[in-house]
């Protein structure tokens, strides 16, 4: 038998008075509960137990929000998985482009920085990758300067713009006493952490102070797939070949594009041959 519909019987027939229901219309309304799933009087009212009636009798709805709940869910961690892993393209295609850069001509990098800078914007290598090539193109370097104003003028937080401003500023206008003040801030502001070295790499215009920063990176976060990324160019640019394939190897270990970062071992070791030769 049912242990509620035991409870209205066992309620029914109470020898003391006080304990039975007071009327057939009360035994009544409780057998109309019963059969309509709802809480019945024969038994104590605790919230458990009408939880689990209401959930009981609201099965189909109950289980059809739980399941809306659950695609809703779903479907966030995949948005914020595909947003994750859309940044990282952005920040590898960042990456990309200083390297480039610093390699060819930056007249015919604008195009690229532009739509690299529409479609990730918030990403602070972006934004100074951005101002660098503005700036390393004859008619577009005050555009730098404005642009990399505008940012902190948005947000003074952003130290590594006020830093690449700071470089700016020394290598275009003279103004020496205003490069050392935003110079001397980022400085104060930046923190010793791998992301924040890594930053630097991308906030100088000077090669070896850009190796020595991304150096920094590596040794606070040995496993910093993007310093590694961005060491092993920088040594390769610097000659430093042997550096370069270390890099390369420390690449491969982390698991990196084992394929990429062989041709790019291969391609150094051909450039070593050649400069050797040369």
């Amino acid at each position: 038998m049912d242990d509620e519909l035991e409870a209205i019987i066992l309620k029914a027939l109470e020898k003391e008075k006080a304990r039975r229901y007071h009327s057939a219309k009360e035994l009544a309304e409780d057998l109309c509960r019963y059969l309509e799933g709802e809480p019945i009087l024969a038994r104590r009212p605790s919230s458990f137990y009408v939880l689990r009636k209401r959930l009981r009798k609201h099965r189909w709805r109950v289980a059809l929000g739980a399941a809306a709940v659950a695609v809703s869910l779903i479907t966030l961690v995949v948005a914020l998985w595909w947003r994750q892993h859309d940044l990282a393209i952005g920040r590898r295609s960042a990456l990309v482009l200083q390297g480039d850069l610093q390699r060819g001509d930056s007249s015919q990098l604008v195009g690229r920085a532009e739509a690299l800078y529409e479609r990730y914007r918030e990403l602070p290598e972006v934004r100074l990758v951005w101002a660098q090539v503005q700036f390393r193109h004859e008619y577009t370097r005050s555009r730098a300067i404005r642009f990399l104003e505008d940012q902190l003028q948005r947000d003074p937080s952003r130290w590594a713009c006020r830093a690449l401003l700071a470089e700016i500023c020394r290598a275009t206008t003279g103004h020496v006493e205003r490069a050392h003040a935003l110079q001397a801030r980022a400085e104060r502001e930046a923190t010793d952490t791998a992301e924040a070295w890594y930053l630097r790499s991308f906030a100088t215009l000077d090669l070896p102070n850009a190796l020595r920063f991304a150096e920094d990176a590596v040794r606070c976060e040995p496993s910093h797939v993007l310093a590694w990324q961005r060491l092993a160019h920088l040594r390769l640019e610097t000659r430093d070949f042997d550096g370069a394939l270390q890099g390369a190897d420390k690449l491969i270990e982390l698991g990196q594009e084992p394929t990429r970062w062989t041709f790019f071992k291969a391609s150094s070791a051909e450039f070593v041959g050649e400069f050797r030769l040369g």
